[in-house]
């Protein structure tokens, strides 16, 4: 917990989270241990332990917490782990028609500005908390995203990197449909949940935001 109290203003807080959601499913004889008392055999053992119950990218996160940890409280202390391999993944590339129908389904519903924004990159987080003052002409500027924190409470962060803090220029028509519609404002789940529907519905494979 000394560590999470750490980097608390240096991470955002879906990271906290996170990292607290680790920290309570940790098994209790692991965190009572002694620094002294951990090394590779013992973080092996925790290891495993996740690898029969969760995914091989959650257990991976796992050690990935444990090593910063170590990292800042005992840097001596080497791991040399053997991790799950990774999931294979579907990558699916949707085609442009395919877009095209989605965007034609979306015509005059609250998502169509969100789905053209996410065309251009932009996540559900960021959309959420898009104003007017954003967007100047054709130029929509990026700066800011909402997450959630550790009380599950939506929370405002300002982007640090400069492939999150970027400026899009923007078409026309989507400037137009901002004008006359706004940015969206309701839940960022709910535009994922309408995308899926739609893809369902429309017979295409599902794709994320």
């Amino acid at each position: 917990m000394q560590y999470i109290e750490a980097k608390r203003a240096t991470l955002s807080p879906s990271t906290i989270r996170a990292y607290e959601a680790y920290l309570k499913n940790m098994p209790d004889h692991f965190k009572l241990m002694k620094l002294s008392e951990i090394n590779t055999l013992t973080v092996q053992k925790v290891i495993n332990e996740y690898a029969l119950s969760y995914s091989p990218k959650y257990t991976r996160n796992i050690n990935g917490f444990i090593s910063a940890v170590l990292g800042v409280f005992s840097p001596e202390t080497i791991l040399r782990v053997s991790l799950p391999k990774k999931s294979p993944t579907k990558d699916v590339r949707p085609s442009d028609e395919d877009i095209s129908r989605i965007l034609k389904k979306a015509e005059g519903t609250r998502y169509e500005v969100a789905i053209w924004l996410a065309c251009y990159g932009l996540r559900r987080s960021e959309q959420i908390c898009l104003c007017d003052d954003d967007l100047d002409g054709n130029i929509l500027t990026i700066n800011k995203a909402m997450v959630q924190n550790s009380n599950l409470e939506w929370v405002l962060k300002t982007t640090k990197t400069e492939d999150s803090t970027r400026q899009i220029y923007l078409s026309d028509h989507v400037v137009d449909l901002i004008h006359k519609n706004g940015f969206y404002k309701g839940k960022p789940n709910s535009i994922l949940a309408w995308l899926h529907r739609t893809q369902d519905e429309l017979g295409i494979p599902r794709f994320s935001l």
